[in-house]
């Protein structure tokens, strides 16, 4: 996905969580409706900020940060054995390539 698509959707969903906040339409759900759209907009202002810097990160990193996200949302108090896992490996560097 190229940047300023995520940019735009970062804007728009940010827009839409100000739009359903303060319509009149709905009092029910709008708070639960703007409050999804405002993390998403977060989420993918963050995404859109550090994305030339993700590009340049190892692929063992993102495998392994994503099987501990993955594990995490499974079994929520692995936490304390994915964490500590996650920066000794970034700060170990395994080269499983690296010639000898």
């Amino acid at each position: 996905m190229q940047r300023h698509i995520i940019g735009v959707l970062a804007a728009a969903f940010l827009m839409g969580a100000v739009v359903i906040r303060f319509s009149p339409l709905g009092e029910i759900y709008a708070a639960d409706i703007g409050g999804f759209l405002l993390r998403l907009g977060l989420i993918f202002g963050l995404w859109w900020l550090a994305l030339p810097a993700l590009s340049r990160l190892p692929g063992w990193l993102v495998i392994t940060v994503l099987v501990s996200a993955v594990v995490l949302v499974v079994r929520p108090k692995f936490w304390l054995l994915c964490v500590p896992l996650v920066i000794v490996l970034a700060i170990l560097k395994p080269r499983w390539g690296a010639k000898r």
